[in-house]
């Protein structure tokens, strides 16, 4: 859909297709150890909170029009309030997608199972480009 010759590309000639992110910003790590993005759930700590409402919400005001891909639940669940409150398009969210991390051993059997509905995600998002 994008026109690439390989996956290099858009991380390469053509970065400026795309925009990287993190819900946040900084490294976060909790008792020691570095943060999940699961416990504490990020919206039921205040602080997390904060990070979400200061730095990643202008950038999801500024990318209404763009398709959104939350790396693994964490951030999918996160992306899903967005657009129950109408902050983000659900028709712009590729949900489904896991995070690639390593410490994802299930992320083949994930990315696979959701494969199909993806790729029609992605087909009606662009068709109605």
């Amino acid at each position: 859909m994008l026109n690439l010759e390989c996956c290099e590309e858009l991380f390469n000639v053509k970065d400026y297709l795309l925009h990287t992110t993190s819900l946040i910003p900084y490294a976060v790590f909790i008792n020691g150890k570095n943060y999940t993005g699961h416990s504490p759930k990020i919206m039921k700590n205040k602080l997390l909170t904060s990070f979400l409402a200061e730095y990643f919400m202008p950038q999801a005001a500024v990318l209404q029009n763009s398709l959104i891909v939350p790396l693994g639940k964490g951030v999918e669940e996160i992306i899903a309030d967005y657009t129950r409150a109408g902050i983000i398009n659900e028709n712009n969210v590729l949900s489904g997608f896991p995070h690639p991390s390593g410490a994802n051993g299930h992320r083949l059997h994930q990315f696979n199972n959701n494969k199909e509905k993806m790729k029609r995600k992605i087909n009606d998002f662009f068709q109605e480009r």
